[in-house]
């Protein structure tokens, strides 16, 4: 690891002991539609789910991730049809095409009017997933970096808000 980077936001805690991280919220991931999509109705059910071709990350960040495992262990075999390497590629692919994909539900709600994206519960159980932050064991007890993690991590605990469950008002 070459610590150019003094934090990263990952959406997996790399698992190396130099890493260390803090998690701050759970990041709970949705099913998008674009608006109106005729194979989908006032909710998304596993079968389409399932029938509706997915936008999906690159398999080596699938990986990093394990959602695509979690969802197989229960029986979901998603149709698997175009791969990104951004979730953000994902938002406007989805909303120009009958394609869906699973997002974090922050990144959902904060482009879906802009987009005209509607959002869906998954329809399996998933797996906890966090906003973590991440930095080298070397800047560990460094005092201006141990101050740039707290003021970080302040304000992104603070811009976040909790996350209500599907209508909650």
């Amino acid at each position: 690891i070459n610590r150019r980077i003094d934090l990263a936001f990952p959406l997996y805690v790399a698992e190396q002991p130099q890493i260390r991280s803090a998690q701050f919220r759970d990041l709970q991931f949705v099913a998008i539609a674009r608006r109106g999509h005729p194979q989908v109705g006032a909710a998304m059910d596993r079968a389409t789910f399932n029938r509706l071709g997915q936008v999906v990350l690159v398999s080596s960040l699938r990986a990093k991730s394990a959602l695509e495992e979690y969802l197989v262990s229960q029986g979901c075999h998603r149709r698997n049809v175009v791969e990104v390497s951004k979730l953000w590629s994902a938002l406007t692919l989805v909303a120009s095409t009958d394609l869906i994909a699973t997002v974090p539900r922050l990144m959902a709600e904060a482009m879906q009017d802009k987009l005209g994206l509607d959002i869906f519960p998954v329809p399996y159980d998933m797996p906890r997933f966090y906003v973590s932050m991440s930095w080298h064991a070397a800047d560990e007890s460094d005092p201006g970096h141990a101050w740039l993690r707290k003021i970080v991590g302040e304000t992104l605990a603070s811009q976040m808000p909790s996350q209500a469950p599907f209508g909650a008002a």
